[in-house]
């Protein structure tokens, strides 16, 4: 065999190395290549199954894309999720961050799980089988080396909502701020407007991160308040006011009609009474025939009837 043959077949097989090789590493950087999506129909999850959307894309219901959110069972529509993904990546760049070593684009880092309902034993016991669900996931997960991190789980049937903060970002978003934020939705989570929700949850909460503390939302429920009192309070005074112009306005009518009445029935008895003539002599109403005092020649009087 010549050189010039050894050559090439030496350069043929560098050239189908390179080209394997770079396919492997395209493969490994870009995780849709080969991805299936899959939707899951399960009724429950069970925590140490559930997967990780930055991980498992194909299983959290993001059609094979890295993602903060895991909705295997598609609660969310595929257009209500990437803009919840926008909004928690705003928190993620917003540079705010409690850690001993941050770059400039760190952030909090918010999470989002939705489930079809928690599984627990009895229903009284959702609540703390939600709450070690969230624990579970948000440790599993480990989005944040310095528990700079919270995870947001959503039970669609149970209509429940909980909130699990790590160390470091429990600092600023308190058990007793979550609970706030917990209140203010309430009435959309029993109305099934999830995707209002989790956009509202995590809104608060990057204020809430950002400037320390949710004595706003309490002071915005104060507001609430005191508008509401005072609209009650004007409302009762209108209606109050309206109830007794409509009641005088009764009376008046009433009031009118007898009048109307009292002046009817005196024309009657009017018209009934005799009448008087000039002559000293008077017509009855019956048609009888008049009497006519006439004075005599000697100044007396002559009764003529």
């Amino acid at each position: 065999m010549s050189t010039c043959s050894k050559l090439c077949i030496y350069l043929t097989y560098i050239s189908s190395v390179t080209i394997t090789l770079s396919q492997t590493l395209n493969n490994s950087t870009n995780p849709k290549v080969n991805c299936v999506a899959e939707f899951s129909h399960k009724e429950f999850w069970e925590k140490e199954d559930f997967p990780n959307p930055q991980i498992n894309i194909d299983l959290c219901g993001r059609h094979c894309k890295k993602s903060w959110i895991c909705d295997p069972n598609k609660v969310l529509s595929s257009q209500q999720a990437d803009e919840l993904d926008s909004i928690i990546e705003t928190v993620a760049e917003s540079g705010k961050c409690s850690c001993k070593n941050c770059t400039s684009t760190d952030g909090y880092n918010i999470a989002v799980a939705l489930v079809p309902s928690i599984k627990a034993s009895k229903t009284s016991l959702k609540d703390t089988a939600a709450m070690e669900f969230t624990q579970f996931i948000r440790v599993n997960w480990n989005f944040q080396k310095c528990d700079n991190d919270i995870v947001i789980l959503l039970s669609k049937d149970d209509r429940k909502v909980y909130t699990e903060a790590g160390t470091t970002a429990n600092k600023f978003l308190t058990d007793e701020c979550i609970d706030e934020v917990h209140k203010n939705i309430e009435s959309d989570l029993s109305d099934g407007k999830y995707y209002e929700i989790l956009k509202d949850m995590t809104k608060q909460y990057k204020i809430i991160l950002s400037i320390g503390n949710c004595d706003y939302i309490s002071e915005k429920r104060k507001m609430t308040i005191a508008a509401f009192t005072v609209g009650a309070v004007f409302g009762t005074i209108v209606f109050t006011f309206s109830i007794c112009a409509l009641i005088r306005s009764r009376k008046q009518g009433l009031c009118q009609k007898q009048l109307d009445d009292e002046e009817i029935a005196e024309k009657e008895i009017r018209n009934s009474r005799p009448s008087y003539h000039s002559n000293n002599s008077y017509d009855g109403v019956t048609g009888e025939d008049s009497c006519n005092i006439d004075k005599d020649n000697n100044g007396g009087t002559k009764n003529n009837c």
